[in-house]
């Protein structure tokens, strides 16, 4: 992609995100000085802040949850859905860069993305099958996924995983050589998979 091209894209993308606040489909309304920070950022920070954004909503929404304060149109499922929807699409929009010349500070916020968007990703599995009337015994990423292949909701549970184990080595460990093993992996393997997922749901959705 031309620099032109991606800057063009940047812009849309950055434009529909704050279009977000104004049509309500976030819960947070910015001021301007939220605003002008947003503009005034590197695209990494404005990749972090609207990581922020997805987690602080995120988290609202587990706390209605837990509150049992779900309506009958509020469906669980398609609320994660909507939050890993966002977060696989910040992803992917980070993985089109040119990783050539990004800093290390960068990379790091890949994996940060990466991990975020896996916890979305299995969670939404989970509420899916919750949601389709089956019962899941024990509530783990590693049963999940063994529980989705089973039921076919996924094609393969070795990449996913896979998934699981990068996404734990990642949380305790700062070995530079292992971020990048794993950033190309989210690019050869796991971003594939993420995005079938995320075809997969969203078709069910509109149907």
């Amino acid at each position: 992609m031309s620099v032109r091209k991606y800057r063009a894209v940047e812009s849309i993308l950055n434009n529909a995100f704050l279009g977000q606040f104004v049509s309500g489909d976030l819960n947070d309304q910015p001021n301007d000085q939220h605003v002008s920070i947003y503009k005034s950022t590197s695209p990494l920070q404005k990749l972090q802040y609207r990581t922020g954004l997805l987690q602080r909503e995120e988290s609202k929404k587990q706390a209605v949850e837990r509150g049992g304060e779900m309506s009958d149109q509020d469906i669980r499922w398609q609320q994660r859905f909507d939050n890993f929807k966002r977060a696989f699409l910040l992803l992917r929009e980070a993985m089109e860069s040119d990783r050539d010349k990004m800093s290390q500070l960068e990379k790091e916020g890949i994996i940060q993305r990466f991990e975020y968007t896996f916890e979305l990703a299995w969670n939404v599995l989970k509420d899916r099958m919750e949601y389709d009337g089956i019962s899941l015994d024990r509530i783990s990423p590693k049963n999940v996924i063994r529980q989705a292949y089973a039921s076919r909701y996924i094609a393969d549970a070795e990449p996913w995983l896979k998934m699981i184990g990068d996404r734990n080595l990642m949380s305790h460990t700062y070995d530079f050589a292992k971020f990048e093993a794993v950033i190309e992996r989210i690019d050869a393997l796991y971003l594939p998979i993420l995005n079938d997922l995320y075809m997969q749901l969203l078709s069910e959705l509109n149907e």
